[in-house]
């Protein structure tokens, strides 16, 4: 279980197939099957417990532009650093990268 201290993640997905998928204000994004990273920050209340939690679960309703990615791609790992500063980007709290 993850502590509920603030911090900074990334999530490890997978995706199985190619697809197209919709994300929000964004439009459509092509997908490729493989490895994603997302990068976040849980700086909320329940820190990073509440808001991996949320990201774990296929939200009905999505919020977050993962949530839309969440849909097709499997969760298959958390990193996580209990930082009370992010590490993230300031600009720019969404990650979404292919690794080959």
């Amino acid at each position: 279980m993850l502590p509920s201290d603030p911090g900074t993640y990334i999530l490890v997905l997978r995706c199985s197939t190619s697809r197209t998928i919709r994300i929000g204000r964004l439009g459509k994004l092509p997908l490729q099957p493989g490895w994603y990273l997302y990068a976040g920050s849980a700086f909320g209340p329940g820190g990073l417990r509440a808001r991996v939690g949320h990201h774990a679960r296929r939200a009905a309703r999505p919020r977050w532009h993962i949530d839309y990615f969440r849909r097709c791609a499997r969760l298959e790992a958390v990193w996580y650093l209990m930082l009370r500063v992010g590490i993230i980007c300031k600009g720019y709290c969404g990650l979404l990268t292919a690794v080959e």
